[in-house]
């Protein structure tokens, strides 16, 4: 993974583990090592200490549960320990942007779960319901949150 960031003209440097990254000294991503369940939790901790920084997290085998798993831990993109360069890097590139990309399986998976019509009395609660329209309103979610008593990332 290293070279292949680095002869994509990033730099990389490689932790032992999460929590070695420190402000100031890390990037503005940061590549996950093969997914298990104590990195999934180091993933949560780091991603809510650091909500700012793009987690990538890297599994040994992608399925839809894996990719779930990851991104209800705090991943904003998942790699299979066996993607090509070039995923590797489109992966990382829509990560600094703020995006995400998944396997079209994920997606297909995550829209059989959505109804094509959505009754948003029984999906949103009233702080819910508020909280969009204050966001729509100009409110940001930092603000948003700080109002709440939630942390930004919550």
């Amino acid at each position: 993974m290293t070279v292949v960031l680095m002869d994509a003209g990033y730099e990389s440097v490689e932790l032992d583990d999460l929590s070695q990254w420190r402000p100031g000294h890390g990037g503005h991503a940061v590549v996950a090592g093969t997914i298990d369940d104590g990195l999934l939790s180091s993933v949560q901790l780091f991603s809510e200490e650091h909500p700012h920084i793009a987690v990538i997290a890297v599994v040994g085998s992608l399925t839809v549960a894996n990719y779930a798993q990851a991104v209800r831990s705090g991943a904003i993109a998942v790699l299979d320990e066996i993607d090509s360069p070039a995923t590797i890097t489109s992966v990382v590139v829509a990560a600094l942007e703020g995006r995400t990309m998944a396997p079209h399986f994920v997606v297909n998976a995550m829209a059989r779960l959505v109804p094509d019509e959505v009754d948003l009395d029984s999906w949103l609660s009233g702080d819910e319901r508020s909280w969009l329209i204050a966001m729509a309103g100009g409110l940001t979610v930092a603000d948003l949150a700080d109002t709440a008593g939630y942390s930004e990332r919550a």
